[in-house]
């Protein structure tokens, strides 16, 4: 998993329909939720906005429940304030009771390297 950070000038749900876009050219096919997927791209948060619509749910509802979700947020953006928990993510993290245990991998390649498909 990875977490980044984005800057854009969308709004929300054009986010979640760009996001869905680029799911659909990479092969993603909804099959059924909580399914395997190939690919599954989430908006974690968006500033310190809360929505809650039939169609998108900011923060994201289960973030706080995973650790392989925690673990990159947390080397990405310890400081950031959870805006409905009103705790860090790094006090989410150390309090998570996850029993899955996520490390953080640092590939000794080059992002020139890897196989990367254009879209």
């Amino acid at each position: 998993n990875q977490a980044l950070e984005v800057n854009t000038v969308l709004e929300p749900h054009e986010v979640l329909d760009e996001i869905q876009k680029i799911e659909n050219q990479m092969g993603r096919i909804r099959y059924k939720k909580w399914g395997r997927r190939l690919i599954d791209i989430d908006i974690l948060f968006y500033e310190k906005r809360i929505i809650k619509t039939p169609k998108l749910a900011i923060p994201h509802p289960f973030l706080q429940d995973r650790n392989f979700v925690l673990a990159p947020l947390n080397e990405l953006i310890p400081d950031f304030i959870h805006p409905v928990f009103k705790s860090q993510i790094s006090q989410i993290f150390q309090e998570s009771q996850d029993e899955l245990k996520a490390e953080i991998y640092i590939s000794d390649k080059k992002s020139k390297d890897l196989p990367f498909k254009e879209i």
